[in-house]
Order: structure tokens, then sequence, then C-alpha cells
């Protein structure tokens, strides 16, 4: 008696070998590709975060201006990184007392971009005192207006 051969072959097939190695070279190429995306978005984060840095420091810079004559005056200021920079700023009253829409512009030096960003301050100070009073009154006319219309209803 001749001994038998098992049916099942022990190793790989070449077709097996061949799906194998087009497996591993497509993760690869993905990995390679998700690697150097990574390196370029670090790449790129450092000059952005200087440019915010300088950016929030004319605006600390800017908000800390004593009154409204002096936010419309603008300036310049020297920031860490882009050289001197040119704001300036306007203002707006609102319908709320002492709320004002600030609006303001900053031109780094080195970059010829314009930035602007709005915001809103509250500021007493700034308000005019009949202004002030005028809007106050409209509020509280609004006001007993709004309560007068309230109608009960039993449920």
């Amino acid at each position: 008696m001749t001994p038998s051969h098992p049916q099942n072959p022990q190793g790989f097939t070449l077709i097996e070998v061949l799906v194998a190695m087009v497996i591993f070279t497509t993760a690869i190429t993905v990995l390679a590709e998700a690697y150097l995306n990574t390196i370029q978005a670090f790449q790129g984060q450092p000059e952005k975060t200087l440019v915010e840095q300088d950016l929030a420091f004319v605006r600390q810079r800017v908000l800390r201006a004593p009154d409204f004559e002096t936010l419309e005056r603008g300036g310049d200021i020297e920031t860490f990184e882009a050289g001197m920079a040119t704001w300036e700023a306007e203002y707006e009253e609102t319908n709320v007392i002492d709320l004002f829409k600030v609006t303001i512009e900053i031109e780094l030096g080195e970059r010829d971009e314009v930035y602007i960003q709005e915001l809103y301050l509250l500021r007493p100070g700034w308000s005019d005192p009949a202004d002030r009073e005028t809007l106050l009154n409209d509020k509280t006319s609004d006001l007993e207006s709004a309560r007068s219309g309230l109608e009960w209803y039993e449920g």
C-alpha cells in the first residue's frame, strides 16, 4: 500500500499570496497618505497660530480703549510676529442700553490681509445720558404695552 497524500496541501497558493500582497499594499498606501496629510497639517498650523496670537493681542489693546474717541482714532501697534499692525474701529449704538456694536479692522504689517471682527461691548461710560434716558423710557413703555395686552384664560 502506498501512503496517501492529504487533500489539503500545506502552504499558500499563488492566488492567496497575490491577494494578501494587494491588501498589504493598499493598507500601506492609505496609511502613508494619512501620515503625510498629518505632517502637512502640523506644518501649516504654527503660522496660523502666530497670526491668531497677533490678532488677539491687537484686539485686547483695542478693547482697552478708555473712550470711543480713542477707538475712532485707531492706531498702530507693534506685534510679536507680523511687525506693525494698523487698526481702525467703528462703533454704533444698539437698542439695548449701554450696548455698542464695535467693528474692528486690523491690517497686519507683513501680510496684505485685512481682518475684520464685530463685537458687542457693554460700555456704560460711552452712553449719552439723554439717549440712555430715551432708550429706558422706550423700553419701559414697550414692556407696559406688552403687559397690558396679556389676557388670562381658564384651562
